[in-house]
């Protein structure tokens, strides 16, 4: 799994024009409270990251594409 993760990250990695710390930062804007974790996903061909934030309400996924910091999707996690 993590042979593969590599290979996934490293094909990708010429498509990134944000960061991991400026994914953090677009996904606190829009669910302003306590970061869990920030990776990266393939969504229908599209590289994300995946932002977790944990408020006192629940807990919600941001997803953010790697290529235009735009937001994608904020949708809560049901656990």
């Amino acid at each position: 799994w993590v042979i593969f993760y590599h290979k996934f990250r490293d094909s990708y990695r010429e498509t990134y024009k944000i960061t991991p710390e400026e994914a953090i930062q677009i996904a606190l804007r829009y669910v302003p409270h306590e970061l869990v974790e920030v990776g990266l996903d393939a969504e229908q061909g599209i590289l994300i990251y995946k932002a977790t934030i944990k408020t006192s309400v629940g807990t919600y996924e941001v997803k953010i594409d790697t290529r235009t910091g735009k937001v994608i999707r904020v949708s809560e996690k049901i656990e």
